[in-house]
Formats: C-alpha cells, sequence, structure tokens
C-alpha cells in the first residue's frame, strides 16, 4: 500500500518519525509519499536514504506571500532531478487560510507546474475556498502530466469535471470523519480508476481519541473508500495501487 501524501516531518509525528515508518510497514503500507512544504527542509530529507519513502516538494498556498519566490523555485527545479523527489506540490489555491492575492497564488502554482511538467513529474494540488478557480485553471493549463488533488473536499458536483480532464481524487483520512457526508458523495462519483488513497498524516483523528493519524492508519482509510463504494477491500485496495503506480510513475519503484 502506498499513503500518497503525509508530512513525516510535522508534529507530533516528526519526533517519533523512525517508530511511524515501522508502524506503517507492520501495517503494510511500504511505500510513503512525504510532503515537505518547508523549504529549510528539502536538501536535508532529499540526501536522506530511506528505502520506500519518497518526497514531494512546494510552496504550499498557504505559504504564499508578496516576496520573491526565484531562490525557492530554482531549490525546486534542482530538487526535481533528485531520485527521491516523486511530485511538486503542495501547489494551488487556498483563501480561507491565506489573504495573499489569487493573482499571486495562480502565479507561484504556474511556476511549480512549469518544474514539474519539465522534470516529467505528477504536481500535487492543495485547494481551499477556490475549486471552481483552479478548475479553470487546470483547463487552461491543458496539462500533460498526472493532477493530483490531495484531501479533495469540493463538492460531489465538480468530481465529473475534474475526471475529465483526467485529475486522480487523493482521499484523506478526513473520510474517517462519520459526518463528512459531503466527502462521501463526492467518492460515490469519483472514477474508480482515479483514486488514490492519503492519510495526510498528522492532520487527522482516528478515532474519538483525538490522538493524530499516522500512515499506519492508511488501511482503514481504503476500508473507508471501499464501503463508500460498496465495493469489497481486497479489490479496491489492488485498484488505488494501480491508480498509485499511475500517478508516480516515474520516480517511485513500487514493491511486486
Amino acid at each position: 500500500m502506498t499513503d500518497a501524501h503525509c508530512h513525516l516531518s510535522h508534529f507530533p509525528i516528526a519526533d517519533r518519525r523512525d517508530d511511524v515508518i515501522r508502524q506503517a510497514r507492520t501495517a503494510g503500507v511500504d511505500t510513503i509519499i512525504d510532503c515537505l512544504t518547508d523549504p529549510g527542509l528539502w536538501e536535508k530529507e532529499a540526501a536522506k536514504k530511506e528505502p520506500g519513502i519518497y518526497l514531494s516538494v512546494g510552496i504550499h498556498p498557504q505559504s504564499v506571500r508578496a516576496k520573491d519566490f526565484s531562490p525557492e523555485m530554482l531549490a525546486l527545479e534542482n530538487l526535481s532531478k533528485n531520485k527521491r523527489v516523486a511530485a511538486i506540490g503542495e501547489a494551488g489555491f487556498d483563501t480561507l487560510k491565506n489573504s495573499a492575492g489569487i493573482n499571486l497564488q495562480k502565479k507561484i502554482l504556474y511556476n511549480q507546474t512549469e518544474i514539474a511538467v519539465s522534470a516529467g513529474l505528477p504536481i500535487i494540488i492543495h485547494c481551499l475556498g477556490q475549486y471552481d478557480l483552479l478548475l479553470k485553471e487546470l483547463k487552461n493549463l491543458k496539462l500533460k502530466i498526472p493532477v493530483i488533488l490531495h484531501r479533495y473536499s469540493g463538492g460531489d458536483g465538480q468530481v465529473g469535471a475534474f475526471a475529465a480532464i483526467g485529475c486522480f481524487f487523493s482521499i484523506s483520512g478526513n473520510v474517517l470523519h462519520p459526518n463528512n457526508k459531503k466527502l462521501f458523495n463526492s467518492v460515490r462519483k469519483m472514477p474508480d480508476e482515479l483514486i488514490l488513497a492519503e492519510t495526510d498524516a498528522p492532520y487527522f483523528f482516528p478515532d474519538k481519541r483525538k490522538k493524530s493519524g499516522t500512515p499506519a492508519h492508511l488501511p482503514l482509510v481504503v476500508e473507508k473508500i471501499s464501503y463508500i463504494k460498496g465495493k469489497d477491500f481486497f479489490s479496491m485496495n489492488a485498484e488505488i495501487h494501480e491508480n498509485t503506480r499511475r500517478a508516480f510513475r516515474e520516480r517511485v519503484s513500487f514493491p511486486d
């Protein structure tokens, strides 16, 4: 199994990283895409040798400010050649948690998609509050690389439009929330061949104890997706695995 998106460098799981990875292996999660949104960590993490751990590197839309991002873009361009880097992102739009102008966020998104296209890597998209705009921009970009909608939270009415342009829908640990009916309705409409699974750890709670999630909880996410789609766990898991192979085809070496 592959956790298509988590944050191993974020509190509170960063302090027990080795244990978190071991627990994930025990749970059957052999591949992890660790998303790095702090440029200060990019080089350090890219230099590590951790079997089965790959990186996504990018400027998160919540971090976009009126400043010169050219040094970060140069660093991203250089890192895109590193074999541990499997994707660019999180990139995208967020007007709920960042007041930076939308045109500025659009510029940083476009810069990152250019790097992803040049390297032939997937782009991982974060979006809050701007799914209509995101759809418009993706249609304009006509990207020939995999586009992964991380922690999809758009409405079920937008699923068909994103699917029509080939976007992958990455379903995160928030699908475990029993009252997330909006997401359940969206998942029902998603084509099976475009679904990925992620935890977005540590940013979800797997149960009522309010303890942060880890990649070891990925089987629970797949199980919930299976239930929503009316399929058995093993067939859904196999399909998600094949989808993930296609999404991260350039850099990730998946176990047989």
